[in-house]
């Protein structure tokens, strides 16, 4: 496509608008700049510098003038990425301030609207954005030699983007992995009946950088599912992702699968708070760098600056896994794998002209209720059908009353409920073959410290028939 020709469908404003507000701003003179110095002098490589509002230097070309500046930091030096196109200039050191030496040669932009820029291994790339009337999930790499961009074949395409006020992306780099809390997916050449073209896919997502492959981690909690128009990234950390939740400062862990919160009494937790506008930041090791054109400041700090919140980032793949977070996996692996001892038995001394299924959930052709569950566990189970069926979640104190726990100290009744709940979870899964929780939680409107819990929707009328229990 030659040059002068811009394509520019009414989502590519709009989102530009969105993801860059004040992004026509830019400065006067790239002679000096504190932030791009202290990048310049600092011998390590850099994750990520968070998005800086108003563009560091002219390009030259009052049409890329617009468009934000993405810096990179790798072994080999200091680049400007012009986020949207595949202009690419070396950042160094001058003796009137700054130089910006453009150092590629591509002519097509518009492609990569809010593109993850990163380095690795010493080469820079950029991951995913929007263009061209679609989101795609692209990874490019730039040929030095040519001067051009390359892509890089991944094992799916995971679309992502990112930018001042937009995404929920961490890059591990260490671990070589990048990791996205959700996604979203938009192509406006395809005919839709839905009322919006974009829709967003709330699964976490990691890609393996060394293999070049996603994989599925999760699907994202409820809480930071209702949390996330109020969510702003505000830079990479070496533990996580730090954004701010409403007016808390938060970390997003994948690696660990936890939220945490910045403890409050820190000294530092009003400067940050203060710092938000009007800088960029960035962290090397465990000093997080906060600055502008004009002044850099830095500050110490470590994982244990903040406090578990007791939310999950996302719902684990492997039911395994659920039943650690919950603290109960050693009591719950011998009950399984006796409950397998006995499956296994039943099944290889049965009646010949007893019939099986075991790919699917025909489960009352195979086993009773009561040969799973115990009898308070069915009545615990038929609760929660029955409220969620009616659309309304079950309390702890009607899980108290039915499962006989309401004269019970508090901590005997959290105990037993967890251990039912649990127990329940396991064994399903087990004979069903199927890897997820069918009774879930949510925190109550009411009381944060306080939980609902719910049936699994969509499995409502396999369980039931399981139990053989009706429902409205």
């Amino acid at each position: 496509m030659a040059k002068n020709e811009r394509i520019k469908p009414i989502f590519f404003t709009l989102l530009f608008s969105l993801l860059f507000p004040n992004s026509l701003l830019f400065a006067d003179s790239p002679n000096h700049n504190s932030l791009l110095e202290s990048l310049l002098k600092c011998p390590k490589n850099i994750a990520f510098v968070s998005w800086q509002k108003e563009p560091f230097f002219s390009t030259g070309d009052a049409s890329f003038d617009t468009y934000p500046q993405n810096i990179i930091k790798s072994g080999n030096g200091l680049y400007a990425f012009i986020n949207g196109s595949g202009k690419l200039y070396k950042i160094s050191n001058a003796q009137n301030g700054l130089d910006f030496n453009r150092i590629d040669s591509t002519a097509h932009f518009g492609y990569n609207i809010g593109s993850f820029g990163f380095s690795y291994n010493n080469r820079l790339y950029n991951l995913g954005g929007y263009g061209f009337w679609r989101m795609n999930g692209q990874l490019r790499v730039f040929n030095e030699k040519e001067s051009e961009w390359d892509i890089v074949k991944l094992n799916k395409e995971i679309p992502l983007i990112t930018g001042i006020t937009e995404g929920a992306i961490w890059y591990d780099f260490a671990g070589k992995k990048i990791y996205t809390a959700y996604y979203l997916t938009k192509d406006e050449a395809i005919k839709t009946k839905a009322l919006e073209d974009t829709k967003f896919i709330y699964e976490v997502m990691v890609l393996d950088l060394q293999k070049n492959e996603w994989t599925k981690l999760g699907d994202l909690s409820p809480y930071l599912k209702a949390k996330l128009q109020i969510l702003k990234p505000i830079t990479m950390s070496p533990w996580g992702e730090i954004v701010t939740i409403g007016d808390k400062i938060s970390l997003l862990d994948f690696k660990n699968n936890k939220i945490l919160a910045l403890d409050v009494q820190k000294d530092f937790y009003q400067t940050l708070s203060r710092s938000f506008w009007g800088n960029s930041f960035y962290f090397a090791d465990s000093t997080l760098y906060i600055g502008n054109k004009d002044r850099v400041d830095s500050i110490a700090m470590h994982y244990s600056d903040f406090i578990y919140s007791n939310e999950l980032l996302y719902q684990e793949q492997n039911i395994l896994a659920s039943i650690k977070s919950q603290n109960g996996f050693l009591i719950y692996v011998l009950p399984i794998l006796a409950l397998g001892i006995s499956a296994f038995a039943w099944y290889k001394f049965r009646s010949p002209n007893t019939s099986i299924t075991t790919n699917t959930v025909t489960l009352k052709e195979t086993s009773e209720p009561k040969n799973v569950f115990d009898e308070m566990e069915i009545q615990l189970l038929q609760l929660l059908i029955q409220n969620t069926a009616a659309g309304t979640p079950t309390s702890t104190e009607e899980q108290n009353k039915i499962l006989g726990l309401t004269k019970k100290s508090t901590e005997i009744q959290k105990k037993q409920r967890s251990d039912i709940i649990i127990s329940i979870n396991s064994k399903y899964a087990f004979v069903t073959k199927i890897d997820s929780l069918i009774i879930q939680r949510k925190r109550t409107d009411f009381d944060g410290r306080a939980y609902e819990y719910f049936i699994e929707y969509a499995r409502l009328d396999e369980i039931s028939d399981f139990l053989k229990t009706k429902h409205k």
